[in-house]
């Protein structure tokens, strides 16, 4: 049992990175993040841009999927499915803070 409070610790810290990211995003640019990119960028902004979107990747899915949900243009079960593949990406962008942050103590 303590093994599942570690796993749901691991998936709620990559989901609150998640979180973060996606508010960081909004507050510099104004504009909520989504998954597009702009292409006029150079490549290191571009590089920039796509790691956000992979760490942030779990709550932009969850805001969608529930947005679309409200607005019926999706069935309850594919929300259902999208907070499953959330929590599930949650859970690895968790376990690398959590290993980043084990190598950084030493």
């Amino acid at each position: 049992m303590p093994e599942f409070f570690l796993y749901m610790y691991v998936c709620a810290l990559g989901f609150g990175l998640a979180g973060f990211l996606a508010s960081l995003e909004r507050v510099l640019t104004g504009e909520p993040m989504r998954f597009s990119i702009d292409r006029e960028q150079k490549v290191s902004a571009i590089l920039i841009d796509i790691g956000m979107r992979i760490m942030a990747g779990p709550f932009l899915l969850v805001r969608n999927s529930i947005r679309c949900a409200l607005q019926e243009t999706i069935p309850a079960s594919w929300l259902a499915i999208f907070v499953v593949i959330a929590t599930i990406w949650s859970f690895f962008t968790g376990v690398l803070v959590v290993e980043l942050l084990f190598r950084l103590s030493g």
